[in-house]
């Protein structure tokens, strides 16, 4: 078994780390975002559990080396990219798939132990760029009525320490969790997640827009390194 290096939100290290060592495997950590490339190389590591964000600096920085190479290298690069064939939303996804380098792109809640959904290995389901995956076992989901993701199974919490108005607002009397999340659920079962709640802006027209489908389209620009879409009353 190799090794996993760790630079995780704290909900997922539950799962990514015990998870791993129940394997076999042997955990490393990365300095920081600064040196993330630098430990990659020196780790060589079988498992990563990152959040997005970092999977869009890696790529960034790949795409950075290749403005420098020269003309053939580039053009036997952009040759492979184009045999993906993936839309622009799913580019880093896809880039990563074409790299050889499986990208599990998975979704859950802290409220959620954190893990519901996961795109798993290929030889056991297909893995459909743009989703976060089908749903782990023992597990339910729906949407609700104005489209927002509820979750049911065994992972989700129980409440709120000491706060019982507040898990009244998210949890349902049979148990259902309302994650706060805008998304789809195919024929297969795969979640696709669209939006946050909040942050779907209604227009004027009525016409609700999702910000984040947006944003991402833009923070994959070298020059882009944070961004927000605002409404501003329109």
């Amino acid at each position: 078994m190799g090794q996993s290096l760790a630079q995780c939100p704290h909900s997922s290290i539950p799962l990514g780390f015990n998870s791993f060592i129940a394997a076999g495997g042997t955990i490393a950590y990365t300095k920081g975002a600064e040196t993330l490339l630098e430990d990659l190389k020196d780790v060589r590591p079988t498992a990563c559990v990152y959040v997005p964000r970092v999977m869009e600096k890696l790529y960034e920085g790949v795409m950075a080396q290749l403005r420098n190479a020269p003309g053939s290298k580039k053009a036997m690069f952009n040759l492979a990219l184009g045999v993906g064939g993936a839309p622009l939303s799913d580019e880093i996804n896809a880039f990563f798939q074409i790299m050889g380098i499986e990208a599990h792109l998975g979704y859950g809640l802290t409220e959620t132990t954190p893990v519901t959904h996961l795109n798993t290995f290929k030889y056991l389901k297909p893995i459909k760029l743009g989703t976060c995956g089908p749903i782990f076992p023992r597990t339910e989901c729906k949407a609700a009525g104005d489209g927002e993701i509820m979750i049911r199974g065994p992972q989700v919490m129980k409440g709120y320490y000491n706060r019982p108005q507040d898990t009244k607002e998210v949890l349902t009397a049979d148990g259902w969790f309302y994650t706060g999340d805008i998304g789809l659920i195919d024929e297969d079962g795969y979640l696709r997640i669209t939006d946050r709640k909040k942050d779907i802006i209604i227009t004027a027209g009525g016409k609700n827009v999702a910000p984040q489908v947006i944003e991402g389209m833009f923070t994959t620009h070298p020059l882009i390194e944070q961004l927000a879409i605002i409404g501003d009353q329109r």
